[in-house]
């Protein structure tokens, strides 16, 4: 996990990126660009890194809610690039002929 001064850096980094997108938004909200057409003040900020700056905020500030995706026996966070958040299985209860059941 990322130290939580490299987190202040891709925090701010990434604060000064989307800045500079919201300048180029269109009436509909997207914002698209080259990248050759970035500024060389603006600084890059990677999914890697986005990725392990919420990963840093969910391990030191957990949310009371959050989405994530289930994929087979893992749990992902949104983007899906960090390591996996949980393993877990599915199980179905057993009933018998009898009416008995049985949870595995």
């Amino acid at each position: 996990m990322i130290t939580p001064q490299q987190a202040q850096n891709i925090r701010t980094r990434n604060e000064a990126l989307n800045k500079w997108i919201d300048t180029i938004r269109g009436k509909n909200g997207w914002a698209s660009y080259k990248p050759e057409d970035k500024p060389a003040n603006v600084p890059d900020v990677s999914n890697e890194e986005r990725s392990a700056l919420e990963v840093f905020e969910f391990v030191t500030n957990p949310p009371d809610k959050y989405f994530l995706y289930i994929n087979e026996k893992t749990a992902q966070q949104q983007r899906g690039l960090a390591k996996n958040l949980a393993t877990f299985s599915f199980a179905v209860e057993y009933r018998d002929n009898f009416g008995e059941s049985e949870s595995p």
